[in-house]
């Protein structure tokens, strides 16, 4: 969901006085408490469920520490995970690790375990999950529905385990792979998993997918995979089209192996139990997968991906409220490049239309990418500007979350040519990537002046209401790890946290 922050108190310049130090911290964070989501009219979609994520606890918390990656090289190495928006924070799950090149295969996460990063705090913390655990996965799509993560598709390792000989003789489970059209749900308030087994006709088995949240309902788009089935699609296939990969159906393995592009649009609906296919008008987007999507208000924008031999820069956008597409027109030569595996996030403007921030990905001469650019969608003529100062090294299937209005990341990825022979090593991404879009909120500066003069506040910090007195605690603890070191993570507000 696009939210709009209420542009409040915004400066580039502070002077403390140390005498109203109290004074300014408790009115800013009534003031931003009683902030209203402009979508929902209440401030209560924002807030983190308290027993697992709230910035007031500081129980279990790994610090992190954007200089010393190798402390926390579950977040950054990794590749077709998904990260998404919770709070002012961001879950990140699944995902693989690309192993040495004197190596096979790849090393796929834990699907029991989701990181939980606290913008306000600048800590990562690793969560347990139980229930129906998803398989190991990667380019599987996600969205959020309230405290509800859903996580549907994917390419995923799965354990066979045969039965027993009769001899009695150990045997080990057997790996097998699948493309998958499942779909499961996270209760982030217990973190249990459930798999869910809808009606309707359910989608293309795919991977390097995209999903959004809209309506209380869970969109999924294109992806890469087998072709439909008769007996399953055939009520639905004239309302996607499939593009079949020749380079391998006309391979060793002939028909066994085939693989496309589509570009199919159906979305689960939960009160239902069902999957369902909308009619949908307009001009749709060519079949594709390792696309990106972003939700502003009732309107999704679908990004590049790849169809076919071909890498694209074309940009669609699709009306939630008529199911209609439509093609954003751009001059045919404009950058960026035609890319697979990028970013697009949704950036604050202060107006309803909002803008589009795309980062990195996968050029048609196998180029990792690391530009940046911004298309303000206010315009009559919107065009991609360069955004060079947020522009941090390259990646490509990383995931990107827009945390606030101030600051979006950029979480993990490969910073090289992918499709390397596999004896070539790959490289995964050392760092979070933190790009500060908009000036930060005097309170934020407030707090980053108290955590690098504790000595000087120390009285006063404990006459702070609780939730405020928490976060600088645990914002000073971190800072002592990290005084050594050139720290590139900007401190951020608070206007997500409740009274006491």
């Amino acid at each position: 969901m696009y939210n709009k922050e209420a542009p409040i108190f915004r400066y580039n310049i502070l002077i403390i006085d140390r005498d109203k130090i109290h004074t300014c911290l408790v009115i800013r964070y009534k003031m931003d408490a009683e902030d209203v989501d402009d979508d929902t009219g209440s401030s209560e979609t924002s807030e983190e469920p308290a027993s697992l994520f709230s910035d007031a606890s500081i129980e279990d918390v790994n610090d992190y520490d954007n200089d010393q990656p190798s402390k926390h090289e579950e977040v950054n190495k990794r590749a077709g995970h998904i990260a998404v928006q919770y709070g002012e924070g961001a879950l990140v799950w699944g995902g693989y690790s690309e192993v040495p090149a004197y190596l096979e295969g790849h090393e796929y996460y834990l699907p029991s375990e989701v990181w939980h990063y606290s913008y306000l705090k600048n800590t990562w913390k690793k969560l347990r999950t139980t229930g129906d655990v998803p398989n190991r996965c990667s380019g599987a799509g996600a969205c959020l529905i309230d405290d509800s993560l859903f996580v549907a598709a994917g390419y995923h390792q799965v354990f066979d385990r045969p039965e027993l000989p009769e001899d009695g003789d150990e045997i080990s489970d057997q790996l097998e792979v699948e493309i998958s059209n499942r779909i499961w749900r996270l209760n982030l308030h217990n973190l249990t998993w459930k798999r869910l087994i809808p009606g309707g006709v359910p989608p293309l088995n795919c991977d390097k997918t995209s999903m959004w949240a809209y309506d209380k309902k869970a969109y999924l788009f294109g992806g890469f995979g087998p072709p439909p089935r008769k007996d399953i699609h055939m009520d639905v296939e004239h309302l996607f089209q499939y593009t079949e990969d020749s380079s391998l159906s006309d391979g060793y393995f002939g028909d066994i192996y085939r693989r496309g592009w589509s570009n199919q649009l159906l979305f689960y609906d939960e009160e239902q139990n069902k999957w369902i296919w909308p009619q949908h008008s307009g001009s749709p987007p060519s079949p594709r997968a390792c696309h990106s999507s972003s939700v502003i208000r009732d309107k999704v924008y679908i990004f590049g991906g790849r169809h076919d031999e071909v890498r694209l820069n074309d940009l669609y956008c699709l009306d939630m409220r008529s199911h209609t597409w439509s093609n954003i027109l751009l001059p045919l030569d404009s950058p960026p490049i035609g890319r697979s595996w990028q970013s697009l996030t949704p950036l604050h403007t202060g107006k309803d239309a909002g803008a589009l921030l795309l980062y990195g990905g996968f050029d048609n001469d196998s180029n990792a990418l690391g530009d940046c650019w911004k298309l303000d969608l206010d315009k009559d003529d919107p065009e991609w500007i360069r955004m060079k100062h947020l522009e941090q090294g390259s990646r490509l299937w990383h995931s990107s979350v827009s945390l606030n209005a101030t600051t979006h990341i950029v979480i993990g990825g490969i910073t090289d040519n992918i499709l390397s022979p596999s004896y070539v090593e790959k490289h995964h991404a050392e760092k979070v990537l933190f790009l500060e879009v908009n000036p930060r909120s005097l309170l934020a500066c407030v707090l980053d002046y108290i955590t690098k003069h504790k000595q000087e506040y120390s009285n006063q910090i404990q006459e702070l209401p609780h939730n405020l007195r928490v976060i600088l605690e645990a914002r000073i603890q971190e800072n002592k790890t990290t005084k050594d070191s050139n720290r590139n993570i900007e401190p951020g507000n608070i206007s997500s946290i409740p009274l006491d």
